[in-house]
């Protein structure tokens, strides 16, 4: 076998399917095996396979579930933790980031009301001169 596989749980994997890239510094390392909700936990439990040479991923890497663009296909990313210790066929990544959701996004954008709070902007006063006449 020239892969070993690790577990990631997310509270939320957007759209990541089985297939989808494990990326490394932008380089694709592995893919992802499988998607599926843990009953107990709640969560989405995601299995990476990452390929036999990457065998010093530190074991206290970050996982992070990413989009390329805008509304492209979603992949992991692996940020690499400094542990002396490397990962291992079976191993829990414990870190993880959850996807970022464009309606999470839109939302957020729309409840502030804009970068700069724009639903807090009012008119300049018209200044008050005399009488108009009518």
């Amino acid at each position: 076998c020239d892969s070993y596989s690790v577990k990631a749980s997310f509270t939320n994997v957007g759209s990541l399917s089985a297939g989808a890239p494990v990326k490394m510094a932008g380089v694709v390392i592995g893919s992802v095996q499988s998607v599926h909700a843990d009953p107990v936990k709640l969560n989405a439990e995601v299995v990476l396979s990452i390929a036999k040479r990457y065998d010093a991923i530190p074991y206290d890497s970050a996982a992070a579930v990413f989009t390329s663009g805008l509304i492209g296909t979603q992949y992991v990313a692996i940020q690499p933790g400094g542990s002396p210790d490397a990962l291992k066929n079976g191993d829990e990544m414990i870190l993880t980031q959850s996807a970022m959701q464009l309606e999470d996004l839109i939302g957020k954008f729309l409840v502030n009301g804009g970068p700069k709070g724009g639903s807090e902007s009012t008119p300049a006063p018209k200044p008050k001169s005399g009488s108009s006449g009518g």
